[in-house]
C-alpha cells in the first residue's frame, strides 16, 4: 500500500509517497512528490484509494488558479511541446539537450501526432503509435552513411522520455486529469555489441600515423576511454605528469569539460546554462560557435590513471608545446585555457564525436 518516505539529495530533502499499479500486466513503482511530510500526510489516502483503484494518483487543485477553468482543451501535441521546451530551456535544459530533443521532435512526434488536441491523445492511441514508429524510417541527421535505417527501439523510448513530461505538464494545466503515458507499454532495447578495433588494429594505426600529436591523441583516447569532444578539452592543469607521478605509476588526468559545437540559437535559449566559454567565431554569420562546456552528468566528471607510456608521451608532448609557445610569441591567444591538443594559436582542435 501507499507509503511515505524521505530522500537524502546532495542539495536537498525529498519526501514521496510511493504507491503501485498494474499496467499491461507489469507492476510499475509511482511516486508522488510532496513539499513536507505533513503535505504527504494529508493526502495519503487519497493516494491509496488511487491505488485501490489501479489508476494513477492525480492532485486534487487547492484553489483557483489551478483549476481546469479555461483549459484550453483544443491545445494540440505541437502546442503542448512548445510549452514544454520553453519552459525547460527557461529553466533547467543545456543546450546539448535542447539540440536533442527538439531534433527528437521534428523529426518523430510532429509529422506523427502533432496535430492531435491533447485530449485526443489517449493511452490507446500513444500505444499505436509507439508500436507504429519502427516502421518507419529514422531520420538520416548528419551522417554520410546512405545506409536506411528504421526507427529503433531506443528512439521510441527518447520520443516517450519527451511525452511524459509535456503530459505532466498538460494535467498541471488542466487540460487532461491523467497522463496516459503511465498506460502503455515501451519496446524492449536489444543489446548490440558495438563494432571496435582491436590491439593489433590500434597498434597498426599509431605506428602508420605520421603525425605525432595526432598519434598521442589517438593513445590517449584509447588508453583512457575517452570522447574526442573529452580529449579535445584537456587542459594541463588536468593533468599530473610529474616525474614522481609517474615513478610512483599515480599519473592522471581530470575530466571536467568537453568541447563541442552548439548552435547559437540553442545557446540563447538555454541561456548559455552549463557551458564554461564560447570561442569567438573565425568566420562571420555562422549559426554556431565552438564551446568548452561541463559534461552532462556529474559521473562523466572523473580522474583516470595513464599508463606509464602514455604518461611519458604526454610529458614529451608538453615540452615540445611549450617550445611552439615561445617561438608563437604574440601569436599564440591566451584564451584562459592551455590545451594539450591545440593550434599553434592557441585555439583548441574542433572535432565531433
Amino acid at each position: 500500500m501507499a507509503s511515505i518516505h524521505e530522500r537524502i539529495l546532495k542539495t536537498k530533502t525529498e519526501i514521496f509517497i510511493s504507491y503501485r499499479i498494474i499496467v499491461n500486466g507489469e507492476i510499475k513503482q509511482l511516486r508522488e512528490v510532496c513539499e513536507s511530510w505533513e503535505e504527504a500526510e494529508s493526502i495519503r489516502e487519497e493516494v491509496k484509494e488511487a491505488e485501490r483503484a489501479n489508476r494513477v494518483y492525480v492532485r486534487t487543485p487547492k484553489n483557483a488558479y489551478l483549476s481546469n477553468a479555461g483549459a484550453d482543451e483544443n491545445m494540440t501535441v505541437d502546442g503542448l511541446l512548445a510549452d514544454y521546451m520553453n519552459t525547460q530551456s527557461a529553466t533547467s535544459w543545456e543546450g546539448g539537450t535542447f539540440i536533442i530533443s527538439e531534433g527528437i521532435i521534428r523529426n518523430y512526434i510532429s509529422p506523427f501526432i502533432g496535430k492531435l488536441t491533447i485530449p485526443e491523445l489517449k493511452a490507446s492511441v500513444i500505444q499505436n503509435y509507439y508500436d507504429d514508429l519502427p516502421n518507419h524510417q529514422a531520420a538520416k541527421g548528419n551522417q554520410k552513411s546512405t545506409e536506411a535505417k528504421m526507427i529503433s527501439a531506443r528512439i521510441v523510448r527518447e520520443v516517450h522520455k519527451i511525452l511524459r513530461p509535456a503530459l505532466n505538464l498538460a494535467v498541471t494545466k488542466g487540460i487532461i486529469d491523467r497522463n496516459p503515458t503511465y498506460y502503455v507499454k515501451l519496446p524492449k532495447l536489444k543489446s548490440k555489441k558495438r563494432d571496435r578495433w582491436s590491439d593489433e588494429t590500434l597498434i597498426k594505426a599509431l605506428n602508420l600515423c605520421e603525425d605525432n600529436e595526432l598519434s598521442l591523441f589517438m593513445a590517449l583516447m584509447f588508453s583512457c576511454t575517452l570522447r574526442s569532444g573529452e580529449c579535445s578539452a584537456l587542459t594541463w592543469d588536468c593533468v599530473d605528469i610529474s616525474d614522481e607521478a609517474i615513478a610512483a605509476g599515480k599519473a592522471y588526468i581530470r575530466i571536467t569539460k568537453t568541447l563541442r559545437l552548439m548552435s547559437k540559437d540553442a545557446m540563447k535559449k538555454t541561456r548559455g546554462r552549463g557551458i564554461e566559454y564560447v570561442f569567438p567565431n573565425l568566420f562571420p554569420n555562422k549559426k554556431s560557435s565552438l564551446v568548452l562546456k561541463k559534461p552532462k552528468t556529474e559521473s562523466s566528471e572523473r580522474t583516470i590513471f595513464l599508463p606509464t607510456t602514455v604518461a611519458k608521451l604526454l610529458l614529451e608532448h608538453k615540452t615540445a608545446q611549450d617550445k611552439q609557445i615561445a617561438e608563437a610569441g604574440d601569436e599564440y591567444i591566451d584564451y584562459g585555457y592551455r590545451f594539450v591538443f591545440s593550434q599553434l594559436n592557441g585555439r583548441p582542435y574542433s572535432v565531433t564525436s
